[in-house]
């Protein structure tokens, strides 16, 4: 009998798309989708990813679940991390929904960096519904140089910053920032929108704006972390209705860099106690 993680991945070819049905797969090695097409992942699907071992496609993922029948891309040994589930140049838009990544880290590919267990570059993505959790790489989900939109997601135990957005543009709603190492949502060059945000016990910040990055931050709650918002590098933070509890430091402004300037805040109707 075949052992299960040397039997073939068994996707199904449907047009343009290349589906992996529901069921357990095991991921022992890169996995490399063709520039034709566009992987589609179903409802039920759990990728076990083996060390190193990482998922990279270059016109697009839909992974799609629901609530009865979720998706998971995990290790498939907790005590040692696989590499990426990464997107590159991709002409659609990525949709993951209902999805747990966990235990990842990042990967190299075709001279490509995937700095985070969940990664798109020059690819706009949808990430709904999500758990991006236990990462061990420099970022959880990272964005580089595309339109995002993060909505009803948690970003957990990561070892480094939660979410990355460098030369990115999109919205944060809805969504869960709890215990990771060091930022929770870092900004570089960006343009964000973070509306109804809970960000709780970052390593270092919880939100980190700089080289030129725009934020607005709306009714969010940030936590116990060691500094809760950082504006530098002529970046411009805006913040509304939001609660500053328990942080080292409720916000900072500051030039760290020669090229740039200072960051520049603005917060109206927060509240700042036990910082």
């Amino acid at each position: 009998k075949t052992p299960a993680n040397r039997r073939p991945m068994p996707i199904r070819l449907g047009g343009e798309r290349l589906v992996l049905p529901s069921g357990t797969h095991a991921v022992t090695r890169t996995l490399v989708v063709p520039t034709s097409h566009r992987l589609v992942i179903e409802p039920g699907a759990r990728l076990l990813m083996g060390p190193d071992a990482s998922l990279i496609a270059f016109r697009g993922i839909e992974a799609i679940g629901t609530r009865e029948r979720p998706i998971a891309i995990v290790a498939a040994d907790p005590e040692h991390a696989w590499g990426a589930c990464g997107v590159a140049r991709a002409p659609e838009t990525s949709e993951f929904a209902y999805v747990t990544v966990s235990g990842g880290s990042n990967a190299h590919h075709a001279g490509i960096a995937f700095t985070g267990q969940l990664s798109f570059n020059a690819s706009d993505a949808v990430v709904r519904d999500c758990d991006i959790v236990r990462g061990a790489g420099d970022d959880a989900l990272s964005v580089k140089r595309a339109l995002f939109q993060v909505a009803r997601t948690r970003f957990i135990d990561n070892a480094s910053d939660g979410f990355d957005a460098e030369w990115a543009s999109g919205a944060v709603e809805h969504s869960l920032f709890a215990n990771n190492g060091d930022d929770g949502l870092d900004l570089a060059a960006s343009e964000v929108r973070v509306h109804r945000a809970w960000f709780r016990r970052m390593g270092d910040k919880a939100v980190s704006a700089g080289e030129r990055s725009t934020v607005t931050l709306e009714a969010s709650q940030l936590i116990d972390s060691q500094i809760a918002i950082a504006s530098k590098e002529d970046s411009r933070v805006e913040v509304r209705g939001s609660e500053f509890r328990r942080n080292e430091i409720g916000i900072s402004l500051y030039r760290d860099n020669a090229i740039f300037g200072s960051g520049y805040g603005v917060v109206t109707g927060g509240l700042f106690t036990e910082n």
